[in-house]
């Protein structure tokens, strides 16, 4: 019944929703719920301990406008055109994905949970004849579960489970695609993760994209993600690796570089509920 209730909503213009629902949200989660505000606290005063109280304060505001108005731009996406996505969702430095995909060769794309995800995504589907392969984990709630990835698969995305993408990639292997990744996720346990630096903090992270390179030899590039007003982006794409010596490169490093450059020009709008930070990294 939510879900029925959720796409029947999403109907709305998104200037109609973002004065209502989204309004209504921010103050759920500001006032009522004080969302995750000692995570959200915690993260940004580690990853900025150069922000006074009061530049923290201002940060925890714009993150619960952010979370509010990217709800309402994720529940759009069961109602929204490929017209109105173009309009809103702009793509630069295209070539760095093209000259691959036009000589067949199959690329890895790793994103982050920064401004709009699920609609760079989407962006990238219209863009980009090939196949692209959405790489999600599991939600523990079967029905909402499914509605994502019919969310993510709207403009001919193939969702692929992540405890399944060694095999999907050994059966699909002779396509030529874009396998899509949000790559800050926390792995679900740290033997074997890859540790670094990221934002002032140790940090594990999976180690699948290196290894699919070296197995494979398919390029890597991050798709980052800019705002440019409120339902408005731009993603754009930086080269990691060109596939031919991956052994020899560290693609997680330069993932985490990449990220933190995109999260420090748009400190507000990268995923700060998360808790990215959960283990124990003495005892690691």
């Amino acid at each position: 019944m939510l879900i029925w209730i959720l796409k029947f909503i999403a109907f709305l213009p998104l200037w109609v929703l973002y004065n209502t629902f989204g309004k209504l949200l921010f103050f759920v989660l500001k006032h009522i719920l004080k969302y995750r505000k000692s995570v959200i606290l915690d993260n940004m005063k580690h990853s900025f301990p150069h922000w006074s109280e009061k530049e923290l304060n201002k940060g925890l505001d714009s993150y619960y406008q952010y979370f509010s108005e990217l709800f309402i731009e994720i529940l759009k996406i069961s109602r929204i055109s490929k017209q109105e996505m173009i309009k809103r969702v702009s793509i630069k430095d295209t070539e760095l994905a093209t000259k691959y995909l036009d000589n067949e060769q199959t690329i890895i794309v790793l994103a982050s949970h920064i401004c709009n995800w699920e609609w760079l995504l989407l962006r990238y589907c219209i863009e980009y004849p090939k196949q692209v392969d959405a790489i999600y984990k599991k939600l523990s709630n079967a029905k909402f579960d499914d509605f994502i990835k019919e969310q993510r698969s709207k403009f001919g995305a193939f969702p692929i489970e992540m405890n399944n993408l060694g095999r999907e990639c050994v059966n699909r292997k002779d396509l030529t695609r874009i396998i899509a990744l949000v790559a800050d996720q926390s792995p679900a346990g740290v033997k074997g993760a890859y540790k670094g630096m990221l934002l002032n903090r140790e940090t594990v992270f999976f180690v699948g994209p290196q290894k699919l390179t070296e197995k494979f030899g398919y390029p890597v590039l991050y798709a980052g993600m800019r705002r440019l007003g409120k339902g408005k982006y731009e993603m754009y794409f930086e080269e990691i690796c060109d596939g031919k010596d991956p052994k020899n490169t560290d693609i997680i490093g330069l993932y985490i570089k990449a990220l933190t450059k995109n999260i420090n020009e748009f400190p507000y709008f990268w995923l700060w509920s998360h808790k990215r930070w959960k283990f124990d990294m003495s005892k690691i």
